[in-house]
């Protein structure tokens, strides 16, 4: 199984990134192939902020949402782990979104995945300032077939969520963290003259859901009536001019001894620190890899008791916090419960052959419709044909990863000629392109038509699906005013026995002359559909959703 994750690579800069370099190494120990390819910038959820701390919108695991999206250079290194080539999701079984996922691949046909790195509170507060309606997003993802599941770090956020996303694609994986990565001893911080008996930090970034400026001020409080000798250490701290009067003025006071606003030493401060302050009850990346150090995370309330139980015991208190870690944050727990995810998806199987005539594929906007609107769209066989060369180039470029789609450069028609003329329209990538006389829109160049290649529908049917079982196509017909001659072929033929659905565009009305005929033979064709309880949806404007049940 290969599994290619796409997050921005940002080493020190947010724990989404550590989180997802978190994950791979679990998969990779529960056997999986997994990859981590860097995304610079991304199209819907976020984009990376190196300086979060001093981010106007330090929200969502320090990220603020940005339009755009960019593929990083490959083969960067960060300990164990090196960035891969795009091109190895090529022939990945699943693709892991965290942030963006570049359009082509979305469109590829492999199952996607979105991993929610944010809490409920951020994803709210993007929705309101509009920068990017995040939850919006997620519901809108929630939608589209193509993306097979979402998992939340958090159980606590699964009661949100599911009112957002389909329940039935919505999964826990437990948070982890890397626990030979992180673990007591190593290099330490030295306070220097700022050092304290005990020394406390807080290292949570401040962003505008949740800051830690009330525990900030319990810890000064506690600092200043009851523990005089204790400092305060503040990492991802702001560093704003007027917010560093504060800072000084804490130091003068004996209180603080530093407030750094980068993370790159975090390793240093936590070896260094006695305790861990945190306003949050979630397991964010400080608790875990805090707890991973061998380091009590804890709130400012807790401080009278930790004191009394670190100054009786202080490597008691420290081993307690590294077995928790060590129970609940293993990286096995998390690479167990998304391979589960995984396997679900891939171990899903079709009862029966099933198909799909895209006839008018143009440039692949039907076959792409077709992976967001039917779930199991990967294990339908699909022919799309298109007769037009500039369109027919275009359609096999954008279904070139789709390993269940056949592209034809074939006029589908009810006759036996081997070759057509089709007149070539001048708007939107030819899309008004027909093989009709007499049509009114679209820009069609009748001066100079263009010969084609030929397919007779009959014996294409009879040539492709002989052992297929009866009603086990589904038609889509969208050719600029040939489907009259596919549906009186149809008709007398017999064909429709071969179809489960049937989708339509029809064109009478941009065709000159008298539309009775059209209109006549659409009622034909209707009565025929439900003769053979076909299904049928047949329009002037666009194309019904596909109605496609998995099986």
């Amino acid at each position: 199984m290969k599994v290619v994750h796409f997050a921005p690579y940002s080493p020190h800069a947010c724990g989404l990134y550590h989180t997802t370099k978190d994950l791979v190494k679990a998969e990779i120990g529960q056997g999986i192939d997994a990859h981590f390819v860097d995304m610079v910038r991304e199209d819907a959820v976020a984009t990376p902020q190196p300086n979060a701390a001093n981010s106007k919108f330090p929200v969502i695991g320090g990220y603020k949402p940005q339009q755009g999206s960019a593929l990083g250079e490959p083969g960067k290194k960060d300990g164990w782990l090196t960035t891969s080539d795009v091109s190895v999701a090529d022939d990945a079984d699943i693709l892991v979104r965290h942030t963006s996922l570049p359009n082509y691949l979305e469109n590829s046909g492999i199952p996607v995945i979105m991993a929610m790195h944010g809490r409920p509170e951020g994803s709210i507060l993007f929705d309101l300032q509009g920068d990017n309606p995040v939850v919006e997003a997620f519901h809108t993802k929630g939608q589209d077939s193509r993306y097979k599941a979402f998992f939340t770090f958090w159980e606590e956020h699964m009661a949100f969520w599911k009112r957002i996303i389909p329940e039935r694609k919505l999964h826990y994986v437990p948070s982890m963290v890397d626990l030979m990565e992180w673990r007591p001893g190593g290099k330490r911080f030295d306070f220097g003259n700022h050092n304290g008996n005990p020394n406390i930090l807080i290292a949570d970034v401040w962003r505008e859901d949740i800051t830690p400026y009330q525990e900030v001020m319990n810890v000064v409080k506690w600092i200043k009536t009851e523990c005089p000798s204790a400092r305060l250490h503040i990492a991802a701290a702001p560093t704003s001019k007027g917010v560093n009067y504060f800072w000084h003025a804490l130091r003068k006071e004996k209180i603080l001894g530093f407030a750094i606003g980068q993370t790159k030493g975090i390793k240093a401060l936590y070896s260094a620190c006695d305790v861990i302050v945190t306003p949050h009850t979630l397991t964010t990346r400080i608790v875990r890899e805090g707890r991973a150090m061998g380091k009590a995370v804890i709130s400012s309330k807790e401080l009278p008791e930790w004191l009394k139980a670190w100054k009786k015991n202080p490597a008691g208190v420290n081993r307690a916090s590294r077995k928790i870690a060590e129970k609940e944050y293993r990286l096995s727990n998390a690479g167990i419960a998304v391979k589960a995810i995984y396997e679900s998806i891939l171990n899903q199987k079709p009862t029966k052959r099933k198909v799909l005539l895209d006839i008018g594929g143009h440039i692949g906007e039907t076959v792409r419709r077709f992976y967001r609107q039917v779930d199991d769209a990967r294990h339908y066989e699909i022919h799309t044909f298109e007769p037009v060369s500039d369109s027919h180039v275009a359609l096999k470029k954008c279904t070139e990863r789709m390993k269940n789609v056949t592209v034809w450069q074939r006029l589908v028609i009810g006759t036996n000629e081997e070759h057509r003329n089709m007149f070539i329209g001048s708007a939107n990538d030819h899309e008004g392109s027909t093989s009709v006389s007499r049509k009114l829109s679209g820009g069609v160049n009748y001066d100079n038509p263009v010969q084609v290649a030929t397919m007779n529908l009959r014996d294409f049917l009879e040539t492709q699906f002989q052992y297929l079982e009866d009603h086990s196509i589904v038609l889509k017909m969208n050719i600029e005013g040939g489907e009259y001659e596919l549906m009186q072929h149809i008709i007398k033929d017999n064909l429709m026995v071969y179809f489960n659905q049937i989708y339509v565009q029809t064109h009478k009305h941009k065709i000159e002359g008298d539309t009775a005929f059209y209109v006549g033979l659409e009622k034909k064709f209707a009565a025929e559909a439900v003769k053979h309880g076909v299904q049928l949806f047949m329009q002037e404007k666009g194309m019904a959703r596909f109605q496609c049940s998995q099986s």
